[in-house]
């Protein structure tokens, strides 16, 4: 199975908090298959960032401050 990510380690990424828009650099990328073995598996990304304890939703995240204000 090959799995593709958004986003790579490494890399600066864009999301909202607080109603602030903010650049984080992911440090870590997780993936998590429901329903594994099954025809309809879904295979869901997240993503560890370095200013923050929490994983992140990859929908959540964004390649450019001007990529995310236009999904507002």
């Amino acid at each position: 199975m090959d799995i593709k990510t958004k986003f790579n380690i490494g890399q600066t990424v864009f999301r909202m908090h607080d109603n602030t828009v903010q650049a984080s650099e992911i440090v870590a990328i997780y993936s998590h298959t429901a329903g594994a073995g099954s025809q309809q598996s879904t295979t869901y990304i997240s993503y560890r960032l370095k200013d923050i304890a929490k994983v992140i939703s990859e929908s959540l995240l964004f390649h450019s401050k001007e990529e995310l204000l236009a999904s507002l």
